[in-house]
């Protein structure tokens, strides 16, 4: 589980395709840039976004997770 309230300073995010045993990802302040990139993380099984940037492109990315079962807006 990471919770991620700070992590980087402004700016994109990115190696979440790397990520391949992240399961559980609950971040803050999310530009649709960042939820694309969160998309490419194939084995997340539950993700809480809050204050995200949520665009119909961006949601559709992350309901295309093979995984996702659990998702908190």
């Amino acid at each position: 589980v990471l919770d991620v309230m700070n992590l980087v300073g402004p700016g994109r995010t990115s190696g979440w395709a790397d990520a391949t045993r992240l399961h559980t990802l609950r971040m803050s302040h999310c530009s649709e840039h960042d939820l694309l990139a969160i998309s490419e993380c194939s084995s997340l099984r539950e993700l809480g976004l809050q204050r995200a940037e949520l665009t119909t492109h961006a949601l559709g990315a992350l309901l295309r997770l093979p995984h996702l079962s659990g998702l908190d807006l």
